[in-house]
């Protein structure tokens, strides 16, 4: 079974790593692709609201992440004048999906569904359970914070990845063009 722990600065490149390998692009390994999912996926993540993400380790080696974004209001603005201008420069297409999901994402926030995702787990370490006890640890995190609820986004197609999240207890809360939006509520309407 994998440790878990608290993300630290030290694993920064080794996150990116995982972020880039278990991408749509990573048969097409450039500097300039890594730059674009990193931007997109991980770096703001850890770099911004590093106190959110935790770290999946095998022999002391990180083998997978959950990122999380508790501070919805940070995320729109930061990214618009951190990140989005390289991904802007280097992959048009990647720079206008994102952005229509960043205009998107105003409405599961308000929703209640605050916080935001990513899960990434290397390939070889997939279905042994290392997601499970990765989405645990960030429950009892943003429980413990008084995070209303969760949401994130899945490819359409990515039918084993949405299984994995209907069993974490996520459920469908919106579409867009192939993908759809899971949530998870911690805090029933009216309860204390």
């Amino acid at each position: 079974m994998a440790q878990v722990q608290n993300y630290n600065q030290q694993q920064f490149s080794a996150l990116q790593n995982i972020c880039f390998q278990t991408s749509f692009l990573s048969g097409k390994d450039t500097a300039k692709n890594r730059t674009v999912i990193c931007s997109l996926y991980c770096d703001y993540y850890l770099q911004h609201q590093p106190q959110h993400c935790f770290v999946a380790l095998s022999n002391n080696v990180p083998i997978g992440y959950v990122l999380c974004c508790v501070d919805a209001n940070d995320f729109a603005p930061t990214m618009k004048k951190a990140y989005l201008p390289t991904v802007k420069k280097l992959n048009l297409w990647q720079w206008l999906t994102f952005n229509y999901q960043l205009k998107r994402q105003a409405k599961f926030v308000a929703m209640g569904y605050s916080a935001h995702l990513h899960i990434d787990i290397l390939p070889e370490f997939q279905h042994q359970g290392i997601g499970t006890q990765l989405i645990a640890t960030l429950f009892a995190h943003l429980e413990s914070l008084g995070v209303d609820g969760v949401h994130l986004v899945c490819g359409q197609s990515n039918k084993s990845a949405i299984k994995f999240y209907q069993k974490c207890g996520f459920c469908q809360i919106a579409t867009m063009p192939s993908c759809v939006v899971m949530g998870k509520k911690f805090f029933s309407e009216g309860a204390k």
